[in-house]
């Protein structure tokens, strides 16, 4: 499905894609909401908005999450080691748990297991890519993912838990568009294997 030249052209559209579907489907939902606040207000509690916020948020949430699986998936081809999927593999997995957050809305059994998960695994993903990027010399990617790793941990238990949520997600988004970089410009371990 993702094989030969065109392949890390695929994984940063993909990538791009994720972010443009979340971003809207995030400002769509607040601006149908009207009375949510960032950092106040929890963003999965657009999933279960009395306006018609909450079908933005979950279908917006399953689009998005099918995207980043796909995004997992096509950088996971990129590369040959088991080790070397590892990190985009737990990509495809957060965006399996994203559906899952749209398709079970706050206050299910299954939502907040899936949002835990999803947030996890994100985080493992970018402590992985962080190591290997350091130890292959790659600074540029390493760094980001260091960073983002270690902010992510400070501010976990610096902040409310509304506000890290909303800061994650958009430290997620930044993540994604650091992966669609990395595979468009053929970075070491983002773009097509040499």
């Amino acid at each position: 499905m993702f094989s030969g030249a065109d392949a890390s052209r695929t994984a940063a559209l993909l990538s791009t894609a994720l972010i443009i579907s979340f971003s809207a489907t995030w400002i769509i939902a607040v601006i149908i909401d009207g009375a949510w606040e960032f950092g106040v207000n929890m963003i999965s509690d657009l999933g279960v908005s009395a306006t018609n916020a909450h079908y933005v948020f979950g279908w917006g949430s399953i689009a998005s999450g099918i995207l980043a699986a796909l995004t997992g998936y096509a950088l996971s081809s990129l590369r040959g080691s088991t080790a070397d999927k590892a990190p985009f593999l737990l990509l495809m997995f957060a965006g399996v748990m994203l559906m899952l957050v749209g398709i079970f809305p706050e206050g299910t059994a299954f939502h907040f297991p899936a949002a835990l998960s999803l947030f996890i695994a994100v985080w493992i993903s970018t402590v992985l890519l962080a190591v290997r990027d350091l130890r292959a010399g790659e600074c540029l990617y390493g760094s980001i993912n260091t960073v983002l790793a270690l902010l992510n941990v400070i501010l976990l238990v610096a902040v409310s838990l509304a506000l890290y949520e909303a800061l994650g997600v958009i430290m997620f988004l930044l993540w994604a568009s650091m992966l669609a970089h990395g595979a468009l410009t053929g970075a070491r371990g983002y773009g097509r294997s040499a």
